[in-house]
């Protein structure tokens, strides 16, 4: 099967799949979405740069903005075609405007308004391709009119639907509802004067997704990770050293072989289960691909997703002004003036010349660590076979040559207090390399803008240009003429949505080095095939665990789809509704070093992941918040005698959800201490009842302050809160109800969304439900939970002799206790503090020593580790209690 045929199939697929909310038919809004503004539009003059609005709804708005601030957006619309249009396919009623712009509601102790950034006003090019239909090419719009309706009125002349625009010349004079009526049954459509406030879905721009599909097909000439996921993988494996050590982070085993797999690999899987640090790993891999000058495109359907990288990039790895987040308005604004301030010469590049002193630091520190590892692994062996030597002299077991040599070693017995120097020192290093790994980064960034700006300052300017286009047609001119090798070289990490990407880079086979497709599990495999097309090597990101993409396709339609392209037997035409990309990605991995896995959960309690890492990752994760006194309590079950109505929603459930929230803010201001909390329910209805409690009785303050969403698990995937509050909403006769919340995606999303504390509300008998029903399985999972302390069955003398020496001392003792993956020695708590004793030399189960990426996944979670030589407890016992109270002591 030809490359060509699977592409036709998954484009077909998406383009029946596609269904836009666009802005065709703004009278479809409900009555609270939608405000016709009365009076004169003195936003769209420009006299004023916000307008009053009806109290009413401005609170409204504000609240409903705030609430649903992923799924909607606000918008400030203007002059709008309105009446009948008779196609070739149909007869389509619109109310549309031409202009359009994001808004915001404020509010100050006079009343609420409404206010637009004009910089970034948009034109309705999905209007105008309907308007315009016998145009190849949209016409390029003048911005210096762009709310003139005489330049309107003469620019529709050219449309085959006889627009009556004699209304429009009022503008910004304002129509009214009812001028909207008559003019919906004229039997020509009009433009008229009229000004909203909308708040629509936010749309998922398919019309660039498939255009940029058909110029692939008609290409065939095809990036080396497309091939490999559509076609037999031919490439090579790249030979090439990566700099994980310059990256300023500890990074897991798992992290760094993700590393390898996104520098060498042509194509690569990772699953990332909920809190694995899967942002945070993406962030290191483009961090790491920059010390090697190359450039990374990251790409997911989420614009939340996006932003959390970048928040990574710039907070954890100092690459902030070097990462173009692209789409997103708010970062435009801030990268529009950097870019400005660039060019005029406001930036002082003096990081620059620090570059090769940065580096030098940053090696010779790199140098010390390798220095101590090698130390601490020659003494640790040292210890051993001292603690050997200690034990037969205890035993009278000791030959003559034991004696002697025992005799000659006191010295050296004391010298093993190094290992407790050595362990200092080398967490010192590590923390200097990540500082010194973060300057280095600065002055590399400043090096390679100042060499851009030296080398090629026009591509600098013609980003900018392209930034402040108005229209996609315009931005790709620009783009057209910039050299994105040498843009690269200076902006080498981008994140871009991929309903956006056709609109902010041009579609050029292989332009990045790399592209990382974040969210995978969410993406359809279509719509990642531009991305894909544009990189030589591919990092696929996400969690089969976790919901998939929704799809509107219907099975039949599919199976017609596949038969007409021929691909009906193929292995690769996996299914479009029922796979995602990451599912294509691990089929099409012929290596299993192609395939990765974050192991380490640090978001939350462990009775919080305890279900679904036992019943969904077959207890794979190591939850780095795991202690003994990691006990129940985290979650909180709340018994409703709650009825679903016909309606879908629980009123009961509902109520004592929001008297819940209430709680948990009163109790916030009484500790001073602000949780976020989040509301989530499967049903969309009972969300839809929930979103309107919050939205009547609690304050826009509040909703703010406590960052509270209400939400589904689609609305939740990506996301956490410290507080989440579940509503299952179903009842005992809600039978039909249970298959969809027994799907494993949406109840594994639905239960790991929170960090400290968990409740759900349950009207639901769970004794009735049957065995294989996933509520009754996680209620009764909670109901049986308790930290279990797995500790080995193999205590030794030496292992006895410090735990009852501590506990002398007040400190809490648990010999072989396991936790992240390995048994630790002895685990030793004293006033909250943990230290994991790592006992070393005495012969049997715990004579030797933590291997260094073991003390580094203990390091990671939080624990300081204590080497304990035999030797040196059984010659200087007192002096070993000291230093060990002292490190329980945090001195």
């Amino acid at each position: 099967m030809s490359i060509k045929g699977l592409l036709g199939y998954y484009s077909d697929c998406f383009k029946e799949d596609s269904a836009d909310f666009n802005l065709r038919n703004l009278q479809r809004l409900n009555q609270e979405d939608l405000l016709i503004i009365k009076g004169t539009d003195e936003i769209a003059s420009g006299d004023l740069h916000r307008l009053p609005i009806d109290p009413t709804y401005g609170e409204l708005f504000q609240k409903r903005v705030e609430i649903y601030q992923r799924e909607r957006v606000l918008l400030h619309c203007s002059l709008f075609v309105t009446g009948k249009l008779s196609t070739e396919e149909d007869k389509i009623t619109v109310f549309s405007p031409l202009v359009f712009n994001e808004a915001q509601i404020e509010s100050d102790e006079y009343g609420f308004y409404f206010s637009v950034d004009k910089s970034t006003v948009t034109i309705n090019e999905e209007l105008l391709s309907l308007l315009l239909p016998q145009l190849d090419d949209l016409p390029e719009v003048d911005s210096q009119n762009i709310y003139e309706p005489t330049y309107w009125s003469k620019l529709l002349e050219q449309s085959p639907y006889d627009i009556n625009c004699t209304e429009s010349i009022r503008f910004p004079q304002l129509a009214d509802k009812g001028d909207v009526t008559k003019a919906l049954r004229r039997k020509a459509p009009s433009l008229l004067p009229i000004s909203t406030l909308a708040f629509v879905e936010r749309s998922a721009s398919s019309r660039g997704v498939l255009h940029e599909l058909n110029i692939i097909q008609a290409s065939q000439s095809y990036s080396a990770p497309l091939s490999a996921l559509l076609g037999p993988d031919n490439s090579k494996n790249r030979e090439i050293t990566v700099n994980h050590r310059l990256v300023p982070a500890v990074l897991s085993d798992s992290q760094k072989r993700v590393l390898t797999m996104g520098a060498t690999k042509t194509l690569g899987a990772v699953s990332g289960p909920p809190g694995t640090g899967k942002s945070y790993t993406i962030a290191a891999v483009a961090t790491e691909h920059f010390t090697r000058g190359e450039s990374v495109l990251i790409v997911a359907s989420s614009e939340t997703a996006l932003d959390v990288i970048a928040g990574k990039l710039s907070s954890d790895f100092g690459l902030d002004n070097l990462v173009i987040r692209a789409g997103q308005k708010a970062f435009l604004r801030e990268f529009k003036q950097y870019l400005n301030d660039l060019l005029a010469g406001y930036y002082d590049f003096a990081e620059a010349d620090n570059l090769e002193a940065s580096k030098q630091q940053l090696e010779a520190t790199i140098k010390d660590i390798i220095k101590d590892e090698k130390r601490l692994n020659t003494l640790c062996q040292k210890a051993i076979s001292l603690g050997d030597r200690t034990l037969k002299l205890e035993n009278n077991s000791a030959s003559f040559w034991d004696k002697l040599l025992h005799k000659l070693s006191t010295k050296s017995i004391n010298n093993l207090e190094e290992l407790w120097q050595i362990h200092q020192h080398f967490d010192a290093l590590l923390q200097q390399k990540e500082s010194h790994s973060t300057q280095y980064i600065r002055s590399a960034k400043a090096k390679s803008i100042s060499a851009l700006l030296k080398k090629d300052r026009k591509a600098v300017k013609t980003l900018n240009q392209a930034s402040r286009a108005r229209t996609s047609a315009k931005q790709a001119e620009y783009f057209s003429q910039a050299n994105f090798s040498n843009l690269l070289s200076g902006f080498p990490v981008w994140l871009v949505s991929l309903n956006s990407l056709h609109k902010v880079l041009p579609l050029e086979r292989e332009m990045f080095d790399l592209v990382i497709v974040d969210e995978a599990t969410q993406c359809n495999i279509a719509s990642t095939l531009p991305a894909l097309q544009r990189a030589k090597r591919a990092l696929v990101v996400g969690d089969q665990k976790q919901l998939k993409h929704f799809s509107f396709l219907s099975k039949s339609k599919e199976s017609a789809i596949a038969e007409e392209r021929g691909v009906s037997n193929v292995e690769k035409a996996l299914s479009y509704r029922e796979n995602s990309v990451i599912d294509l990605a691990i089929l099409s991995a012929t290596e299993q070093d192609q395939i990765g896995f974050l192991d380490e959960h640090f978001r939350s309690q462990p009775e919080l992941i305890h279900f679904s890492n036992s019943t969904f990752y077959n207890n794979k994760l190591k939850v780095m918040q795991h202690r003994p006194c990691s006990t129940d309590g985290h979650i909180r079950l709340v018994r409703i005698n709650g009825k679903r109505t016909s309606g879908g929603f629980n009123v009961e459930e509902s109520e004592a959800v929001l008297e819940q929230v209430r709680g948990l803010i009163h109790q916030s201001e009484t500790t001073g201490i602000a949780r976020s909390i989040g509301v989530l329910s499967p049903f969309s209805k009972q969300v839809k009842h929930l979103s309107e409690l919050i939205e009547q009785h609690i304050s826009l303050e509040d909703i703010k302050k406590y960052n509270i969403r209400v939400a589904t698990p689609y609305g939740f995937q990506g996301e956490e809160r410290d507080v989440m509050l579940l509503s299952f909403s179903v009842d005992n006769a809600s039978t039909r109800a249970f298959p969809y919340m027994n799907k494993h995606d949406v109840f594994n999303v639905s239960v790991t969304r929170a960090r400290h504390e968990q409740f759900l509300f349950v009207s639901v008998d769970e004794s009735e439900l049957p065995s294989n029903n996933l509520l009754k399985q996680y209620l009764n999972a909670i109901a049986a939970f308790s930290t279990k302390h797995n500790a080995s069955q193999q205590p030794d003398t030496f292992q006895q002799s410090v735990c009852e020496e501590l506990s002398s001392l007040g400190v809490e003792c648990w010999k072989g206790y396991e936790m992240l993956g390995t048994y630790i020695d002895i685990l030793a708590r004293k006033n909250g503090r943990y230290v994991a004793i790592d006992l070393i030399g005495y012969p049997g189960p715990w004579a030797d020593y933590f291997e260094l990426n073991t003390y580094k996944v203990i390091k990671r979670a939080g624990i300081d580790v204590f080497p304990l030589s035999y030797a040196l407890w059984h010659q200087n016992k007192s002096h070993c209690l000291e230093a060990l109270q002292n490190l329980l002591a945090g001195s």
